[in-house]
């Protein structure tokens, strides 16, 4: 199954990712990579992720509905 997931390199978005891609799914992760928090641990979460070949990430803002075409 392909799953979506919005915020991924935040902390619930990331744990439900590893669960997610654990099972055998694929995951499109989104996230803005803002400053809310450190953005370093964001893109160490991102770095995990991205080992996974069934995880594939865009850095975009989610109210940016043209740039979610890569999901067609």
């Amino acid at each position: 199954m392909k799953i979506l997931i919005t915020g991924v390199a935040g902390f619930i978005g990331f744990k439900l990712a590893e669960k997610l891609l654990k099972d055998g799914h694929t995951i499109y992760g989104v996230d803005n990579i803002n400053n809310y928090y450190s953005v370093n641990l964001k893109k160490q979460r991102l770095k995990i992720l991205k080992k996974n070949k069934n995880f594939l990430f865009k850095k975009i803002h989610i109210e940016n509905k043209k740039k979610f075409h890569f999901l067609l």
